[in-house]
């Protein structure tokens, strides 16, 4: 006997009496409308537990909501994925039998999927098939700030919910395979990107302005892109942490342990850092115009193309940071620790070098000394010329006036 066709078994039903098939259809209405609104009501409440970034971050646990209730946040980005992939697998398993079943619109259920207007239609759609991508996808970046592992993964959960979706929404009739698999790929790539490069979230970063994280422990958390303008974390504790481009304008610092932290252009401008500890952290790129280091520790810190205009550096310690084409003009180092430094190329426009320490001559004529550089008295400049240079930092070009084929004599 020949198999029958994909066709023929969807088409089996309609052979049934309509009351039969009605009652089956009611039947999976009244399911599929238990099972939405119960998908819906968990993707609200995972949303309001996940809007709780500060409240995770102070103490590493979310408060259950309407129930009061405390949980470790690391266990619910676990708990929650899980549970509601079940769900929306248990909201599938009765629409994938209700779209089998056809008949007439006037003798259906007068629920929302069943209505044939527009509005309906993308209502139901949105139901069925965004919003559990989407929760999916916010507990991805969540959880990103506890472990990237586990935010990959939870990326990598939510396209493959989308991919399953849109083979769910071709017809094998309308389509050939490799129509499928064209329009697939199409939208697989662009999605991919989108999920595995972290763009969605430099567009929607974590808003923690003002917030009060004083001694808070965000050791090796993802900060990116996070906007921390005018946080207190004072003495707060954030070795290895992820900060690449965040915001912390006006942020208190002061005390904080910032070991191995990852600022790459992070803006800093007007920051508190007094007495932090910011040894081997990467500054690359950071903007620390005006903020305040004095006696932090820079020991070993990357400041590659950072600029420190009008920056407080009194007795900071710099042993061995990299200063190569940072811009320290105006920059007060009165007192700094400027020992193996790595000077090439930095902007000494109108510094203040007068009582560094362990200042050289070699590490003078590698910077761009100019003629409002106030240099220690251990150092003698004598001869040379001015001359006029064009430098270029962050796509800004910038005249400087600078010393060139002086001699310089330590004392």
């Amino acid at each position: 006997m020949p198999n029958k066709t994909d066709e023929e078994e969807q088409s089996l039903p309609e052979t049934e009496p309509i009351e039969t098939l009605k009652e089956r259809h009611d039947h999976l209405s009244r399911d599929i409308r238990k099972s939405g609104l119960g998908l819906l009501t968990y993707c609200f409440f995972c949303a309001l537990s996940l809007g709780q970034v500060d409240g995770m971050l102070k103490t590493g646990n979310i408060i259950i909501p309407f129930a009061n209730v405390s949980i470790k946040a690391s266990s619910f980005m676990i708990i929650g994925p899980t549970l509601l992939i079940f769900l929306t697998c248990y909201l599938h398993f009765f629409i994938s039998e209700w779209k089998i079943i056809k008949i007439p619109t006037i003798n259906k259920l007068p629920f929302t999927f069943n209505m044939d207007g527009r509005i309906p239609r993308i209502f139901s759609f949105l139901t069925f098939y965004i919003i559990s991508p989407a929760t999916l996808y916010l507990f991805s970046l969540r959880a990103s700030i506890w472990s990237l592992k586990i935010g990959f993964s939870l990326r990598l959960l939510t396209f493959t919910t989308v991919f399953v979706f849109i083979l769910l929404l071709l017809k094998p009739t309308t389509f050939r395979l490799f129509k499928k698999f064209l329009l697939v790929t199409l939208f697989s790539i662009p999605s991919g990107y989108l999920v595995f490069s972290g763009f969605l979230p430099s567009i929607f970063p974590f808003d923690l302005s003002r917030s009060e994280l004083q001694k808070a422990n965000l050791e090796l958390l993802n900060l990116k892109d996070a906007n921390l303008k005018f946080s207190n974390l004072e003495k707060a504790t954030l070795k290895r942490t992820i900060l690449r481009k965040a915001n912390l304008l006006g942020a208190n610092l002061e005390g904080a342990d910032l070991l191995e932290a990852k600022f790459f252009k992070a803006n800093l401008e007007r920051a508190n850092l007094l007495g932090a500890s910011l040894k081997w952290t990467n500054l690359r790129r950071a903007n620390l115009k005006q903020a305040n280091l004095q006696e932090a520790n820079l020991e070993g810190a990357n400041l590659l193309g950072a600029s420190l205009k009008w920056t407080n550096l009194r007795r900071a310690n710099l042993k061995q940071a990299n200063l190569q084409e940072a811009n320290l003009e105006g920059a007060n180092l009165l007192g700094a620790n400027l020992l193996n430094a790595n000077l090439e190329g930095t902007n000494l426009k109108e510094t203040d070098l007068d009582r560094v320490q362990n200042l050289t001559c070699d590490q003078i004529r590698s910077a761009l000394f100019t003629t409002t550089t106030r240099y220690p008295n251990y150092l003698e400049i004598t001869g040379g010329g001015i001359r006029e240079i064009i430098v270029t930092r962050n796509g800004k070009k910038e005249t400087l006036i600078v010393w060139k084929d002086y001699q310089c004599i330590k004392k």
